[in-house]
């Protein structure tokens, strides 16, 4: 399990060097190991820890084998192994920030680039990849978007485990961080930054009018009925 103070310290110093922040990290390992950081992959493949890396980043970034590095705290395993391969992905595909791509990262971070909005296939059937994850495909379509991704990560960011972490790790937060409260939003988490309203609801949906005209003061009846609404929103999208 998550070894406090010292897990929220490690994850503090992974913000502090990728920007990445402890909600956006924290349902990722939830959903790869239950916090657990002596857990092999429960399928018998060769990844490990609190994040399942690869052997070879085990090597690269811990210098040790798998079988000890389960050994290792949460603390250790954050600050070698998680922290050395998410600086690594920040370097090569810039800044990660929403729980939805960190996760995107931590499975295949070679979509990033491909992958970038919510209906944007990742992998899907009959690949291997898809067929060893089919889990994560949330509509059983034989694919995995990066939507089901989303889904994934709220269903892991809204467990008491999760919200008890993200507690407990801006509790020791340094009072001259630049991030002064934790997220009262589960959206804030799974979306972040890195998604819009308009990425969320597809363009020109009721739904989406009425999220935008919400956040400006309207009504929901008047966001989906009128046509002024409707012609802000048009130009929103601009």
């Amino acid at each position: 399990m998550l070894d406090f103070p010292a897990a929220g310290e490690a994850l503090w110093a992974i913000t502090s060097a990728t920007g990445i922040k402890p909600e956006w990290l924290l349902p990722v390992l939830w959903l790869e190991s239950g916090f657990n950081p002596a857990i092999p992959n429960g399928a018998g493949q060769p990844f490990y820890g609190l994040n399942q890396a690869s052997v070879s980043l085990i090597s690269q970034y811990a210098g040790t084998d798998p079988q000890t590095y389960l050994t290792w705290s949460a603390s250790q395993q954050l600050n070698t192994v998680v922290a050395g391969y998410m600086k690594g992905l920040v370097s090569s595909y810039g800044a990660l920030r929403s729980a939805t791509r960190c996760y995107q990262a931590n499975f295949l971070p070679g979509t990033l680039h491909t992958a970038r909005q919510l209906s944007d296939i990742i992998t899907a059937s009959p690949s291997a990849f898809y067929n060893a994850n089919s889990g994560l495909d949330v509509n059983h379509d034989g694919a995995i978007t990066v939507g089901d991704l989303a889904a994934n990560m709220k269903r892991a960011a809204s467990t008491p485990q999760v919200q008890s972490a993200i507690t407990q790790t801006y509790a020791l937060k340094d009072s001259a961080s630049p991030f002064s409260s934790s997220p009262n939003d589960i959206n804030e988490i799974v979306y972040g930054e890195d998604f819009s309203v308009t990425d969320r609801y597809p363009v020109g949906s009721s739904i989406a009018l009425a999220v935008l005209l919400g956040s400006l003061g309207l009504g929901v009846g008047y966001a989906i009925e009128s046509g002024a609404a409707k012609r802000l929103y048009r130009r929103y999208l601009r």
